[in-house]
């Protein structure tokens, strides 16, 4: 359900009668009907239907998730902009380590010179 939600931002099982709605759960009724579907992937709707499904034996495990091509798509794309994105911070840290050691460096110096002492 909450991938269901997260791609088109409403649940799957709704009707205003208590009864129905529970009839449409009860019977794993939904569709992909409305326009925010058309741009949703056939691989990521092949998931939510291998979610959803009525019987618990025939639904995916964590494992079958993990392997779904939806999933592995998306963490070979992920992973590619992990690595840019790790590149940066790692070269952000390094400028920060580069700066603070410029600064404990003058900090030293300025040490040094208060208390006499030579700067080598």
């Amino acid at each position: 359900m909450v991938l269901y939600i997260l791609l088109s931002g409403e649940p799957p099982f709704y009707h205003d009668d208590t009864f129905e709605l529970y009839e449409l759960i009860k019977n794993c009724k939904y569709n992909f009907d409305s326009a925010v579907w058309k741009q949703v992937s056939a691989d990521a709707k092949d998931l939510i239907k291998n979610l959803l499904t009525k019987e618990p034996e025939e639904r995916l495990s964590a494992e079958g998730v993990l392997n779904h091509p939806w999933i592995t798509k998306q963490l070979d794309k992920d992973s590619t902009q992990l690595k840019k994105i790790s590149g940066w911070d790692t070269q952000r840290k390094l400028e920060k380590l580069r700066g603070s050691s410029k600064r404990n460096q003058s900090e030293e110096k300025a040490n040094n010179e208060q208390n006499g002492e030579d700067s080598y």
